[in-house]
């Protein structure tokens, strides 16, 4: 009777920890994630701001079809600053259009941004928030930009 208790003890004891390392490896590897996702968001704006778009649209899917790689996007982030990272939030694509149903993981990077040239839409220089979406497509893949706006 006393064995049985011990073997049931041990046992659960050994499911608590199987539970505990199984969550605290998700939570590593969603932080890793998140910071991945977060450098090259970071990446891409600091090469904009520098005018380098070569270097910045290294980081832009090559199978985007959202304009991202044009010399207006360039120029009205030219000289801009990044202020702060407000935000990472891992994402789906559930509710998103059929283009991301190819990517295994996404992540928007919300940024606030000092903007010194008057945008493409006409939006006059100050600081802005950015939504950039990054993704996925496997494991290896690097983390890739395939969209990006602002909000006042």
């Amino acid at each position: 009777m006393l064995k049985s208790k011990k073997l049931i003890a041990i046992a659960l004891s050994l499911i608590g920890l199987g539970i505990f390392l199984f969550f605290n490896s998700y939570q590593q590897q969603s932080a890793h994630d998140q910071h991945m996702a977060t450098q090259t968001a970071v990446s891409f704006m600091r090469d904009l701001s520098k005018g380098d778009s070569n270097s910045a649209f290294q980081y832009v899917w090559s199978g985007e079809q959202l304009h991202i790689r044009s010399n207006e996007t360039v120029q009205s982030f030219k000289d801009a600053a990044i202020l702060e990272i407000l935000q990472v939030n891992k994402s789906s694509a559930k509710n998103r259009p059929a283009y991301y149903q190819q990517f295994q993981k996404i992540n928007s990077v919300m940024l606030k941004l000092k903007i010194v040239h008057e945008d493409k839409a006409g939006h006059p220089p100050g600081d802005y928030i950015l939504f950039i979406t990054v993704v996925q497509k496997t494991p290896q893949s690097n983390w890739m930009i395939t969209e990006f706006g602002s909000s006042a």
